[in-house]
């Protein structure tokens, strides 16, 4: 009873296939899924997300579980608008919502007795599943083997960020093909595809965005006290081409930000650290330009405009915090030339993935360009590359690789019980000693009225490389939340870098006071100067240049993740403690002969996600 008004023809597009074959060929977690649910659904479809979702993520732990909650959303969809027929021709509730059951048919009262069976008959749509191969059908009520179907074609009609979506498909029309106008009715359902985060605008297509707002008060030391904010605004549209243009493997991601506001560390506080992840010179900028090839159980290629921070150096318990340092870290961002490829550059680049680094294990490795800016000399890198389009192939060419290894997470989004991660980096390009010029050491001190030259030419040395680690692991985990710590090391040649060693750590707690969606992070972060860019300040201050001794910064951090509107908007207090900006190194606003005082920083983050 029931089929006579079902509008799953109406809502679903069913895709070819054998319908035995592809339930087979299932993963068991999927298949017990789909025999639970009281609608049935097709296999063919099913076996199509799953190596779609597999292919995309290189990972069938991370494929199983999307798959598992895009069956679950089908289910709820295809009920409520049986629902809804149901309601207006029969004026009344379905039966299957008036007695709350579940969608899981071992869950409904009276699953495991003829009457429950006739109940569930009569309040849900029964449609049969293809007979087997020269058999009879079978009726819903046998053990069944079907698949999802895809999700409602008016799926983008209900998003709210119309403009947004508009502007980001104007900007992707220069690169993907024509995909033919969603409103047909032969061409796929919009949002047939999971997506991880955003929402879906045509087959296999992601839009995501978010708008930052980030304010920061200074109330002492540092530079000056004063206030600074700023707003950030991000786009990205990723695109699966096989399910776009059938390309199978491939997948395309496009990013971009806009940037408005006062840079808060320079002004305010002069600390190596930023004090926002965010922050950056005010201008619209290309981020990420890539295309990618996944083959099932092997890896993945991805080649074009790319970043290093993204995957390389990262703690994913570490996604809280605010200050600069927690992402690309301190140890390479004063390492390499313009900041390397961290926020705010992306440069050309390749990265190779074996195995599965992102949810179990697996290794990492990429090559980019040398210089995001493009040798910008004296000037600030950012304005030499102001809106990230220079694609500069100069100043040699920087290699990082890690290798990783961890636990699986228990659901998507989840974090991983443990994870290790061992990587080293090299950049060919030349370096300028941090001993500074060699004439300071070899003048003599008793030179009565003659000061050495500070600023003459420090000699250049090739290549630059540094080791590093990272560890997290999940303290607690409770069913509505988690207590994780991450921390992460690192080590490279005092004479060539400002720094020579950095570690910073933290904790992450997860669902605090019974609020799912919020988060309290805490972090620390140390910076010690290298021993030679410290002879250079004992061998100027030996001949009475008046300059302090460089030493060390440390970054702590604590904030408060308050989720108005889960997953969609929060507001984020925050304090920061500078102690040592500038590691010691004097800040000509302030002295010439001593370094900056320790400051504190409160703040106030505004971010709202489409």
């Amino acid at each position: 009873m029931g089929n006579d008004i079902s509008p799953r023809d109406d809502i679903w597009r069913r895709f070819p296939g054998d319908e035995w074959d592809s339930f087979d060929a299932l993963p068991a977690a999927i298949r017990r899924r789909l025999q639970q649910h009281a609608y049935d659904a097709w296999s063919s479809n099913a076996l199509l997300l799953w190596r779609t979702l597999r292919r995309r993520h290189a990972s069938s732990a991370r494929a199983e579980t999307l798959l598992l909650r895009h069956i679950d959303h089908c289910e709820r969809l295809e009920r409520e608008a049986f629902a809804a027929i149901w309601q207006a021709r029969r004026g009344t509730v379905l039966p299957h919502l008036a007695a709350a059951a579940s969608v899981l048919r071992d869950r409904l009262p009276g699953a495991a007795q003829d009457g429950g069976a006739a109940a569930r008959d009569a309040s849900a749509p029964s449609a049969m599943v293809p007979a087997p191969r020269g058999g009879r059908r079978r009726a819903r009520s046998s053990p069944r083997r079907g698949a999802t179907p895809a999700a409602p074609r008016s799926a983008f009609g209900q998003s709210a960020a119309t403009v947004l979506a508009a502007a980001m498909l104007a900007l992707a029309g220069a690169v993907l093909p024509a995909s033919g106008a969603w409103a047909q009715d032969d061409s796929p359902a919009r949002g047939d595809q999971p997506c991880d985060e955003g929402i879906a605008v045509n087959t296999g297509s992601c839009l995501s965005g978010e708008v930052l707002a980030d304010g920061f008060a200074n109330t002492r030391g540092g530079v000056h006290r004063g206030v600074a904010a700023l707003t950030q605004l991000k786009l990205g549209l990723g695109v699966d081409l096989g399910a776009l243009a059938g390309l199978d493997g491939w997948s395309f991601q496009f990013s971009g930000f806009a940037i408005y506001g006062r840079q808060p560390t320079p002004t305010l506080v002069g600390s190596l650290s930023a004090l926002s992840n965010a922050e950056a010179l005010s201008t619209v900028r290309l981020g990420e330009l890539w295309l990618q090839r996944t083959v099932d159980g092997v890896g993945s290629v991805r080649f074009g405009q790319l970043t290093a921070d993204s995957e390389f150096f990262t703690a994913q318990s570490a996604g809280g915090l605010i200050n600069g340092t927690f992402g690309w870290p301190l140890a390479t961002s004063t390492a390499l030339p313009s900041g390397g490829p961290g926020y705010p550059f992306a440069t050309p680049g390749v990265r190779l993935a074996i195995g599965d680094p992102d949810d179990g294990t697996g290794l990492r490795a990429a090559i980019f360009a040398g210089d995001p800016a493009g040798r910008p000399g004296e000037s600030d890198p950012q304005r030499h590359n102001r809106f990230g389009t220079n694609f500069s192939l100069q100043g040699g060419s920087f290699t990082i690789a890690e290798a990783v290894t961890g636990g699986t997470a228990p659901k998507e989004g989840a974090l991983r019980p443990w994870v290790l991660k061992a990587g080293g980096w090299f950049h060919n390009g030349g370096f300028s000693s941090q001993r500074g010029d060699p004439t300071i050491y070899n003048s003599d001190p008793a030179s009565a009225g003659i000061l050495p030259d500070t600023e003459g030419p420090a000699p250049r040395l090739r290549n630059d490389y540094g080791l590093y680690g990272v560890g997290e692991a999940v303290l607690w985990r409770g069913e509505h939340g988690s207590l994780a710590t991450f921390a992460r090391g690192s080590l490279t040649p005092a004479s060539r870098n400002l720094l020579g060693a950095y570690v910073d750590g933290g904790l992450a707690w997860a669902g605090p006071f019974g609020r799912e969606a919020d988060t309290i992070s805490l972090g620390a972060a140390w910076a010690r100067t290298g021993s030679d860019g410290r002879a250079l300040d004992r061998a100027l201050r030996a001949r009475g240049v008046a300059v302090p001794l460089r030493d060390r910064e440390i970054t702590v951090e604590a904030n408060y993740n308050y989720a108005v509107v889960a997953e969609h908007l929060s507001v984020q207090p925050v304090v920061q403690y500078i102690s040592h900006p500038g590691a010691g190194i004097p800040d000509g606003r302030v002295s010439t002969g001593r370094g900056l005082r320790d400051a504190v920083v409160v703040g106030l983050r505004l971010r709202a996600t489409l």
